[in-house]
């Protein structure tokens, strides 16, 4: 039995200086926050950490 896709609304409790408001975010809004963090952010971190993994290997290198 295949399973429905999610539609409406999100709602989660942000975390208030003097108390809490409740948020309702539509679901496309999150689907495209998740889509740019899957599309960018993660690629740009990988980069970097490879950067700085061969970076360091290239200091102990010349250590040697």
């Amino acid at each position: 039995m295949p399973i429905k896709p999610i539609t409406g609304v999100w709602e989660y409790l942000p975390a208030m200086p003097g108390g809490t408001m409740s948020v309702k975010v539509p679901l496309h809004h999150l689907r495209q926050k998740l889509n740019s963090i899957a599309g960018y952010h993660l690629p740009a971190v990988r980069r970097r950490d490879a950067f700085y993994a061969k970076l360091e290997q290239q200091r102990e290198a010349s250590r040697a």
